[in-house]
This record gives structure tokens, sequence and C-alpha cells, in this order.
């Protein structure tokens, strides 16, 4: 089920991020609308499982093949293997489907933002917290989901420029944190990876976008299914 968190609760976001007095101020009353994983992972099964049933396949196997190539899917994206189109085929193939299979190709955005409960006139994927780089370009009105592992490049000035050029062309920014937050070293939380996490958590609070976290050591998915 999907919840609202006050930012007070997600972290000290803008301490972490060394905003000025002025800018926490007018922010500080902000929530976060954060999809669980469950509900997250649960969605993009059912969208593979409605594939599956489209090519004519039992309930049954339509599971299995929704949970295999949900459990894919998401292996992929936190290996860092993300890509905007998913090869039909090549999900046949996982549960020895592959002549059910057509070779066609599904739009990532979709599913992505199906399980983000994402909406927006103009959805669209990045690939990594790099790409809002390319915010001054985005359609007005549209909705940016955010693939993210980490986000060392998003110092605090560039930011608050994202928050500002979001805002004044009404876009919104969701994030799926893919990110390991943890020290594989000492098996402790890692600091930094923390706050990178809180920095996008901030701008999608900002922007009305949601954010999951898909973290840590496991595929979270395959846990679920």
């Amino acid at each position: 089920m999907k919840r609202m968190m006050k930012l007070a609760i997600f972290g000290v976001i803008l301490a972490a991020l060394n905003y000025t007095s002025a800018f926490a101020q007018e922010q500080k009353q902000l929530t976060l609308r954060v999809v669980s994983t469950k509900d997250f992972c649960s969605k993009l099964t059912e969208s593979f499982q409605r594939l599956g049933l489209q090519r004519g396949f039992s309930e049954k196997k339509s599971f299995i093949l929704a949970s295999v190539a949900t459990t894919k899917v998401i292996d992929e994206l936190r290996m860092g293997r993300a890509t905007d189109f998913i090869n039909t085929a090549a999900l046949g193939e996982l549960t020895s489907a592959g002549p059910n299979f057509e070779t066609k190709f599904l739009h990532l955005t979709t599913l992505i933002s199906n399980a983000m409960d994402a909406t927006g006139s103009a959805l669209n994927l990045a690939l990594s917290a790099g790409e809002l780089r390319f915010i001054p370009h985005a359609q007005v009105g549209s909705h940016i989901i955010v693939l993210a592992q980490h986000a060392a490049p998003l110092t605090p000035e560039r930011a608050k420029a994202i928050i500002e050029l979001a805002q004044k062309a009404h876009i919104k920014i969701s994030v799926v944190w893919l990110g390991d937050n943890v020290t594989h070293e000492t098996s402790s939380e890692d600091p930094q990876k923390v706050r990178e996490a809180k920095a996008l958590g901030f701008i999608a609070a900002v922007t009305g976008g949601g954010f999951v976290d898909l973290s840590g050591k496991d595929n979270p998915c395959s846990t679920l299914l």
C-alpha cells in the first residue's frame, strides 16, 4: 500500500544537502509519496502476467513467467544494465516458452511507471541520476522516473537547479532507488549512499513524485514472489 511519509522520518534531507536556510524553510512541510517494495514488485509482476495470458498461457504458467521476468528485470537494473526496451522473445526463453513469443519489444517506461503509479501526460525514463542534467529539454508537464544506483554528481547546487527547473515546467520526478546502501567490507550502512538516496528523495518530494527503495544485498522482488 502506498503511504505518505514525512521527510523528517525519511531523513534530515535538507541538512544533509546543506541547503540555504531560506530554501529549507520554504520546503520544510513537504511529504514524500513512498511506494512500498511489495506494491512495486507486485504490480510489475502483474504486468508480465498479463503478457503471458495475452499469449494464451494458463494462469499458472503466466505467473511463473511473470515471477521469473520480474526477478530478472530487477537483477538487470541493479547491475546497471537498464535499457529502454525489453525483448519479449528473451523473456519467453526464461520459461522455455520461446516459440510462443515472437520478437517484440516492451517499453520499460510503461512497466516501471505502472509499478510506481506514476501519472502524467508524458512519462519518461531516466536510466541514471546523471540524466537529470537534460531536464531543461524535458517536455512541460512530463513525469520523469529515475533509475538510480547512486547520485554522486548531484551536488546541492545541481539539485536545487533541477528542482527549480522542474517546478517552472511542472515536471514531476520519481525515483527507483537501486543503490546498495551497505559497505561490503564492514557490512555497515554506507553514509554516502544514504545521503545520495535522501537527496533524490528530496527532489521527488519537492516535485510531487514518488520513491521506491529497491536497495539491499539481495533482489527485493525475488523474496516477495
